[in-house]
């Protein structure tokens, strides 16, 4: 059995779920999300705790996405009670980030400015022209689109230049050196 899919999730109090046939809606605080689901799920909510359990028989597909939906319920109901958040820093000389309506253009040693344009679920804001906060409710969204900032400018072994998450430790390696 999984273990992950086994374990109770507790919802805070001013979290609400609305469970359908083939979705389940969570509303919170910050926003509401809905999660698609099989039938072979079956939900029980007793106060502040929600249970999952396995309909069908436990072959290891059903116990995979079993934990799966656990952890994606999960994680839409923190999102919608707290919000999600990643901080991005620029390092490079001429490297910056700016923010034009709902576009987002980055400025990292190419002769033009690279233009993203930002996710509605999503708000960012610029702390400084080095350092950009992503935030939404959705962790999967806001995963991928810091990614896909990221994929703009891969950081450099040898330099240290490029888009780098706030608590990611950069391994520099040494050059070439002369014989």
């Amino acid at each position: 059995m999984s273990h992950i899919g086994k374990s109770i999730i507790q919802i805070p109090n001013n979290v609400f779920l609305f469970f359908f046939k083939n979705k389940i809606i969570i509303k919170g605080l910050y926003g509401v999300l809905e999660q698609p689901i099989l039938d072979i799920i079956e939900f029980k909510q007793i106060n502040q705790n929600l249970f999952l359990n396995l309909k069908v028989n436990k072959k290891k597909k059903y116990l995979s996405y079993y934990g799966l939906i656990h952890t994606l319920i999960k994680n839409k109901i923190i999102g919608v009670n707290l919000n999600y958040s990643k901080i991005l820093n620029l390092e490079g000389i001429g490297y910056k980030f700016q923010l034009d309506n709902n576009i987002l253009k980055l400025f990292v040693g190419f002769t033009h400015s690279i233009n993203l344009l930002i996710p509605t679920n999503i708000k960012t804001i610029l702390h400084s022209p080095t350092k950009l906060e992503i935030i939404g409710i959705d962790k999967e969204l806001v995963g991928n689109f810091s990614s896909k900032i990221r994929e703009q400018a891969i950081p450099d072994p040898y330099k240290g230049k490029g888009v780098i998450f706030q608590n990611e430790i950069l391994k520099k390696k040494a050059g070439k050196t002369k014989k």
